[in-house]
């Protein structure tokens, strides 16, 4: 049996199982209480996180929206069922029902750093026009800043304020002095929490782009050995080994990669060039192929570390949350 037809089966069973409790769970709305909807919501997301596909795990946050909606229902002042929703609206990209939930959070829970820093994450992936985008960055820098004066100590904060202050592009001075405060972030949150595989990942990709090519590839290792199912730190090590000229372990983790995410044009750009640095002709053109292909119809990027693509949020909304945090404030 190939891979492709385990993972399809494997995908209709979990659908199956997942209808079936959520059939459960309407027959038994009368009896089960707010909490009972929190711990199902809960287990879900646990579910998502490791689901098989993408398509899946997105059905599968939804399935866990709808629980922690009916706990809202039962118990309309329990911060954590709106922030747990938020998580799921993020990533089924429900953009402004997951800011929303932050904002109750906030209002429920002012001191909630994780609420300020969800919201900054958001904030910090918008993809807008040029003139909102600066808004919208001002917005997750002043998320992040209310967090840290709530809790220094968040591992998380301090990933993700690298993850905004990073450029991989350097225009100016000012872009260069905001890398080097992006890794001494990446190097702050693995301090507070060295499990963090996505801290080691980005780092990888930062010391990657100042050409320390075997740090970015101890850095990638290191994300893998924490969370295997990592596309992100295959590819940044696949960089680093064609950097280094080792074109056949590039290629390998690519491979590896495409498996995770067989919708990336960027992996079969990145494999096509390990290819014809080993002569293998044919494999690139095939790669370069698949890849103009998927970025002809792959519109909108997969929801994974660093590929929220996210359009149409209005300056009005980002005006209206700015005015609750007003609110907040007197």
């Amino acid at each position: 049996m190939s891979q492709r037809i385990f993972y399809n089966i494997l995908q209709i069973i979990l659908a199956a199982a997942l209808l079936v409790d959520f059939g459960f769970a309407q027959k038994s709305a009368k009896t089960l209480s707010a909490d009972g909807y929190y711990k199902r919501g809960l287990a879900k997301i646990k579910s998502a996180e490791s689901a098989a596909t993408v398509r899946l795990a997105e059905k599968i946050y939804q399935a866990a929206a709808e629980g922690f909606s009916r706990a809202i229902e039962l118990e309309p002042e329990n911060p954590d069922f709106y922030f747990y929703r938020g998580k799921c609206f993020y990533k089924t990209s429900e953009i402004e029902n997951a800011v929303r939930d932050y904002n109750s959070v906030i209002k429920l829970k002012p001191d909630s750093a994780e609420a300020y820093i969800e919201r900054g994450k958001i904030f910090a992936d918008l993809q807008l026009t040029d003139e909102d985008r600066q808004v919208t960055l001002k917005r997750a820098d002043d998320d992040f800043e209310t967090a840290l004066g709530i809790n220094p100590e968040n591992p998380d904060l301090f990933y993700q304020r690298g993850l905004l202050l990073f450029s991989e592009f350097t225009q100016d001075d000012s872009d260069v002095e905001n890398n080097r405060q992006a890794l001494t972030d990446l190097n702050r949150a693995i301090k507070l929490n060295p499990n963090l595989a996505e801290a080691f990942a980005f780092r990888a990709e930062i010391v990657f782009f100042y050409k320390k090519y075997e740090q970015s590839i101890a850095d990638s290792t290191k994300s893998i050995s924490l969370k295997p199912r990592n596309a992100e730190a295959f590819k940044i090590r696949g960089r680093a080994y064609s950097a280094l000229e080792k074109y056949e372990l590039a290629v390998a983790d690519f491979t590896t990669a495409l498996k995770f995410e067989p919708k990336n044009p960027d992996l079969y750009f990145h494999r096509a060039s390990a290819y014809e640095k080993l002569g293998k002709k044919l494999e690139a053109k095939a790669d370069k192929l698949q890849e103009e292909k998927l970025s002809r119809i792959n519109k909108v990027a997969l929801p994974e570390f660093r590929k929220q693509l996210f359009e149409g949020l209005s300056k009005s909304f980002i005006d209206e949350t700015s005015l609750i945090d007003d609110e907040n404030s007197n």
